[in-house]
């Protein structure tokens, strides 16, 4: 009778855990992702491109600078 009270217990704490935990803060996830839309269709979306085409031109740039001036192997160099 002891382990089955405790086993309700346990589990009455789990679901109360559960219950008031909020991953996104005090707002909804739902009411988060609505108002990252609303920001990027709104104002943001010359911005939010801009960061999206200047992050790729920088990749682009990091992966031809690394080939061109990346050491040699020394075992290429036997060759």
């Amino acid at each position: 009778m002891a382990l089955a009270e405790s086993d309700s217990l346990w589990l009455h704490a789990l679901r109360d855990v559960v219950d008031e935990t909020h991953p996104c803060g005090e707002h909804s996830c739902a009411a988060r992702v609505q108002h990252v839309l609303e920001w990027i269709l709104g104002r943001g979306l010359l911005t939010f491109g801009s960061a999206i085409f200047g992050l790729f031109v920088l990749f682009t740039l990091a992966v031809q600078l690394q080939r061109t001036f990346a050491p040699v192997p020394a075992v290429l160099l036997f060759l």
